[in-house]
């Protein structure tokens, strides 16, 4: 098997910067060369010891590399490569780290020449900010890395670059360029058109709304929070893969609203909180009568669970099990209108257990013991 020696690096922001640590973490016996149009970037690179060497053009930088990744943006990956292509030595290995595939592999295939190896790459990685200043070692630790061979590719290359990134933390996969597009225009790319959009919106809204920001919470937060990464890049990575990206809009508004009955609708639509309660991030618990959480499809806990067969006389009375939100309205009704405490929190009156639970969202028994403790941090609960 090859042995790689020798990489460069062109395109010094936040992947290829990352992409030099991380390969020198793995082995400082690389010598990795670097090169980028900017010359900030190259001279960051080498005061935070990122790279070993800074080119001076493109035929300095890949003139005796083994492997040559192109981490520029994917608009200018193709013109990189038309760049490169006569001054690669012969057997060198290219990659880049773009994040649209098909258009890329095809383009590669076409301009390169025969003795020069192309396997295109997509490291599953990021952040908001950008720029060599971000790049770290442990970006790739636990990200999918993305490998998409074609049917020429040859597999010892593969299998070479598959070690390689594997040993810099990563979750390498393979997969064929189109797949990759279908599925990062579902995962990635439109989550980003549909999250800039929605920022866009309420921006011109704002005109109007005067406290519309002002009262954007957490769930705006989250929702938009990927809105906040580099808009021309995302520009150039929509345009890369704006086919799949529209069929995939197509497809969703065709077979999801046309062709869908309102029975349909009320079933795809519904919120995973109203087809389980129980719904907690993908968990789902189930709570037996007695009160205590047990797995999913569990009859009953082990408190309760019959050790004699089913003529313990527990069996009966404890093998069903209950929701939390049912247990939760049956602890309620316990306080509520039965013992009708009054009582006050920070000068807010309540009327009684239930209703205080309900607006403080603090459980019941939690709310009697602060009204009993004598300790200072709840002098604010106050019986009326």
């Amino acid at each position: 098997m090859k042995r790689i020696k020798n990489i460069t690096i062109i395109g010094l922001g936040l992947i290829g910067g990352s992409l030099a640590l991380s390969l020198k973490k793995f082995n400082s016996g690389f010598n990795i060369t670097g090169y980028d149009n900017i010359p900030e970037a190259l001279s960051i690179a080498l005061y935070r010891n990122i790279i070993d060497r800074a080119a001076d053009n493109y035929e300095d930088a890949v003139k005796e590399a083994d492997l040559v990744i192109i981490a520029t943006p994917v608009r200018l990956i193709v013109e990189v490569a038309n760049q490169i292509k006569d001054k690669l030595k012969k057997g060198a290995i290219l990659t880049d780290v773009g994040s649209a595939k098909v258009n890329i592999v095809e383009k590669m295939n076409e301009i390169l020449p025969p003795d020069v190896i192309f396997i295109g790459g997509h490291p599953m990685a990021g952040s908001e900010n950008e720029g060599v200043l971000s790049a770290r070692q442990d970006l790739f630790i636990n990200a999918f890395y993305v490998l998409t061979p074609t049917d020429s590719t040859r597999t010892e290359e593969l299998a070479l670059l598959h070690s390689l990134f594997t040993k810099i933390g990563a979750k390498v996969i393979t997969i064929s360029p189109g797949e990759h597009d279908k599925i990062v225009s579902l995962i990635s790319h439109l989550p980003h058109i549909i999250s800039t959009n929605l920022v866009a919106l309420v921006d011109d809204r704002q005109k109007e709304l005067n406290n519309l920001f002002k009262l954007c919470a957490g769930g705006f937060r989250d929702m938009t929070r990927i809105a906040a990464s580099n808009p021309k890049m995302w520009l150039d990575i929509s345009f890369e893969n704006k086919n799949e990206i529209i069929n995939r809009m197509k497809i969703s508004i065709q077979k999801r609203i046309f062709n869908m009955t309102d029975e349909d609708k009320k079933e795809k639509f519904s919120r995973p909180m109203e087809k389980n309660p129980n719904w907690k991030g993908g968990k789902t618990y189930n709570y037996c009568k007695c009160g205590k959480r047990i797995v999913e499809n569990a009859r009953c806990c082990n408190k309760c669970r019959p050790r004699s067969g089913k003529d313990n006389p527990f069996f009966e009375k404890h093998h069903t099990v209950e929701t939390k939100n049912e247990l939760s309205k049956k602890r309620i009704g316990k306080y509520n209108g039965t013992q009708n405490i009054k009582f006050s929190v920070d000068n807010v009156e309540y009327f009684s257990l239930g209703d205080a639970y309900n607006k403080l969202k603090t459980p019941i028994p939690t709310i009697l013991w602060r009204l009993k403790s004598k300790n200072k941090r709840f002098e604010n609960y106050k019986y009326i």
